[in-house]
């Protein structure tokens, strides 16, 4: 069985109350509800938050809850879906999460199918799919200084660097939880920068981790309203391409027939 756990938290610093902004006719957060309910491969949805409305309007969209305490504004996402993946074991046996940020809701009806496809298809047990973006050219420079810099620490224009987009991932609940063994809902001590990341890898070295290619209009987490409003014009304008075009994936039974990810 494959669960959805989406986590959308009432407190947003920079974007205030940014889950519940109308985005495109529904909530911002409820996009990530209704895309996954529009899913062939998904068979339940659950929304970990600290708010009431939130919770009424997940309900109203058809997904379970899981009700969690109010918590530091500065806490990471890790420790929330280690306690909303147990929640969820209470409740049903699942061998295979899609973990989903609310916050980047550009995907197209086909996206999480597809990358659920992608991962069926990867032998073994320990294994993930991660939702990245390719990049035709990237170029990192170090700053030095308040207006200074090194030169380019990475230099490419060969497609071979990846960048943060989408924000989903579907792995095996049990493959969070041991890469997230630290976390606790009271805890945002957890490693996560760049030490935790390389400490990590090196613990996943022989395992495989998959990424699912995303269009480059789809890399972007909202964060600012400038986000909000660039989010929302790529929505209607490449995503949106008809207004029934989730209802209409939803009733299609070709599963076959999607065709989904970026060429690589």
């Amino acid at each position: 069985m494959t669960a959805a756990i989406i986590i959308a938290k009432g407190h947003s610093s920079r974007l205030p109350k940014k889950n519940l902004l109308p985005f495109c006719g529904k909530p911002l957060f409820v996009w990530s509800v209704f895309q996954a309910k529009c899913s062939h491969l998904i068979d339940e949805v659950y929304v970990s938050t600290d708010h009431d409305e939130i919770e009424r309007l997940a309900k109203k969209a058809g997904a379970h809850v899981i009700r969690r305490p109010t918590l530091h504004h500065d806490i990471t996402a890790g420790p929330i879906y280690c306690h909303a993946i147990h929640e969820v074991r209470k409740q049903i046996e699942f061998d295979r999460m899609v973990a989903i940020l609310p916050t980047s809701p550009l995907k197209h009806p086909y996206d999480l199918d597809e990358s659920i496809r992608l991962y069926e298809r990867i032998p073994g047990e320990w294994k993930r799919v991660v939702s990245l973006t390719p990049v035709a050219e990237t170029f990192v420079y170090k700053k030095t200084g308040p207006r200074t810099f090194e030169p380019s620490v990475i230099g490419d224009k060969g497609w071979e660097y990846l960048t943060q987009g989408g924000a989903w991932n579907v792995m095996p609940p049990e493959v969070y939880l041991r890469v997230s063994s630290r976390a606790t809902l009271y805890d945002s001590e957890v490693d996560y920068g760049a030490e935790g990341a390389a400490k990590r890898a090196k613990q996943d070295a022989n395992e495989p981790v998959y990424y699912y290619a995303l269009q480059e209009y789809q890399q972007f987490d909202i964060d600012s309203w400038n986000d909000f409003q660039i989010c929302e014009a790529i929505m209607e304008r490449l995503i949106l391409t008809s207004p029934d075009v989730y209802e209409r994936y939803a009733e299609d039974n070709l599963l076959d027939n999607c065709l989904g990810g970026a060429e690589e």
